[in-house]
């Protein structure tokens, strides 16, 4: 049995005990535990994902990697110090076991008493999430010994003495010393200037092998922070780095940037990227996956897999994620739809505190399906949601109160409601500030006040703002007439599909105004806001096309038609 002397002697260990493995978790075990090392990361991650099931996310089984388990407990058992350190951070991470922070303070505990500065730190770290005077007291004791590196510690434990700490710090030549002294001094300087001039603190860090150096690097030139010139390809070229360490961290990192890029619809990198990160359990990479094969999957089998990664995320408590399996579960987009288990998600998350879910589930009861009509706790559910500083609830709840819905009628309330909305910046809410003037209900009428809130709608891509502007632009409602801006606005508006600007946009083309007349163009535009329901499209599509051509069937039925 190899003795355990250094850390890549467990690493090697590991390594060679699941090599045959077809369990995917004894490769994600082996990253998760090697993280910030140089180890076979990228042959694992491959093994991982050849033999990656859905299932291994919600219910592991047993593998290899319990082989070398034993053989490390069994070393530490036998004094190693080294296995010690490892076995108690198996128990408080998680790792190829349950997590169980007492059991591993125990190894840790161990492992410290018997000199070993890495297990006492790592002690102290784990201790003080809970107990901060337990940990300073640890960390004391390993400076005692000659543990310079305790000091890292002890600078956040004792601010008044930082500057001392983190230079103390540098004595042990430990390369995350190095990255916080720099990230110390870039949070006492006032310039940019002098921010970069310490940015070579975190470099040294970096190349020292570092971890959360490479992060704050990618981070930093991503978006052109702490003197750091805004660099796309140095930010990537940090990320990659930490990546190649195993950093779930960077794997998202390079994700986001991927998904983000302007030519990823013709780039699976990224996926690649979150597909890593999210086999580590990181629900921020789960989620945006999900979001990406769900709502943009091609196939049912990308929208299945998306579904699996939202129960990931959710499962691990992410709220937002909660929200999105629900929409997903409802809509039935890679399974089968699940009302049941869509309101399970939908309720958990709003019990939890999620605003999205708060106003989904109020929506619910406004709208009946998956449970009956209750107005009374629809608003309730507003109200709740209205509560944690977004815009979407003030506006339904703004809604509850125009229509008296589970409250007695208020267009005063209502307006108040839309303007709370409104000054968190959402679309909708301008919206119905300008129509409250438009129509003078709870606001003085004034054409003036609605075409300044409804244009300050439209420019947020609000269509039904764009669509009454241009009503207002094109029959000189309290503005000038001016019959191009008003096509403009209904175009913005047709392009989403909003019936009354597919309607208006009609009538421009049929009347010959701003635009070349177009009977035909006319008559499909009709076409397509009656076959969204639009009353007076419809009208005219029954007068002007009694004897309706094949394609204007198809639409108004809803199968598709001219596109």
């Amino acid at each position: 049995m190899l003795e355990l002397t250094i850390d890549e002697d467990v690493d090697a260990l590991i390594w060679s005990s699941i090599q045959g493995s077809t369990n995917a978790c004894d490769y994600l075990n082996y990253i998760n535990h090697a993280s910030g090392r140089t180890a076979e990361f990228e042959a694992a991650f491959v093994l991982a994902e050849q033999y990656w099931k859905a299932t291994d996310a919600f219910e592991p089984e047993p593998g290899l990697f319990a082989n070398a388990f034993a053989q490390i407990q069994n070393q530490a058992e036998n004094g190693c110090t080294v296995a010690m350190l490892h076995l108690g951070q198996f128990h408080c991470f998680g790792i190829g076991t349950a997590k169980d922070m007492k059991l591993g303070q125990s190894w840790l505990k161990r492992g410290a008493d018997l000199g070993n500065r890495d297990c006492a730190i790592f002690l102290g770290q784990s201790i003080g999430k809970t107990d901060g005077a337990a940990a300073r007291v640890i960390f004391e004791q390993a400076l005692s010994e000659g543990h310079l590196f305790a000091h890292t510690e002890l600078a956040e434990l004792d601010p008044t003495r930082a500057r001392y700490h983190w230079e103390q710090a540098l004595l042990s030549e430990h390369p995350y010393a190095y990255t916080k002294y720099g990230e110390y001094l870039i949070g006492q300087s006032t310039t940019d200037e002098e921010k970069f001039t310490h940015v070579d603190w975190i470099r040294k860090g970096a190349d020292g092998g570092d971890i959360y150096a490479h992060i704050l690097l990618s981070t930093w030139y991503t978006v052109g922070a702490n003197g750091c010139t805004k660099d796309e390809e140095v930010a990537k070229y940090w990320a990659q780095k930490g990546a190649a360490m195993g950093s779930p961290a960077c794997y998202w990192t390079l994700g986001r940037m991927g998904f983000y890029a302007k030519d990823k619809d013709g780039n699976a990198e990224f996926e690649k990227y979150l597909r890593r990160a999210s086999m580590l359990k990181d629900e921020w990479s789960q989620s945006l996956l999900a979001w990406h094969f769900v709502w943009k999957g091609k196939t049912i089998e990308a929208q299945k897999e998306g579904v699996q990664w939202l129960r990931c995320a959710a499962r691990q408590g992410y709220k937002p994620a909660m929200f999105r399996l629900s929409e997903a579960l409802r809509d039935g987009r890679g399974v089968d739809a699940d009302e049941k288990e869509a309101l399970y998600w939908l309720q958990l998350g709003a019990d939890l505190g999620n605003c999205d879910c708060q106003c989904a589930l109020g929506v619910c009861y406004l709208n009946g399906g998956i449970v009956e009509k209750d107005f009374d706790k629809a608003h309730q559910w507003f109200q709740i949601a209205s509560l944690q500083g977004e815009g979407w609830p003030w506006y339904l709840l703004g809604i509850s109160y125009e229509d008296g819905l589970g409250v007695t009628k208020d267009y005063e309330a209502a307006v108040r409601c839309f303007k709370e909305g409104a000054e968190l910046g959402d679309p909708r809410s301008i919206f119905k500030v300008g129509m409250a003037y438009y129509y003078g209900n709870g606001l003085p009428e004034s054409n003036p006040a609605a075409a300044t809130w409804l244009k300050r709608a439209a420019e947020l891509g609000n269509s039904d703002a764009q669509s009454q502007l241009g009503i207002m632009l094109a029959y000189g409602h309290g503005v000038d007439r001016n019959s191009k801006l008003a096509r403009k606005w209904f175009e913005s508006a047709a392009a989403e599909q909003n019936r009354v600007g597919l309607r208006e946009l009609a009538r421009f083309y049929e009347c010959g105004t701003a635009v070349r007349q177009d009977i035909e163009e006319a008559t499909r535009l009709m076409g397509k806001a009656a076959a969204l329901g639009d009353p007076v499209a419809m009208k005219w599509v029954e007068e002007n096309c009694p004897e309706k051509p094949a394609w204007l069937q198809a639409m108004l039925e809803g199968k598709g038609g001219d596109d």
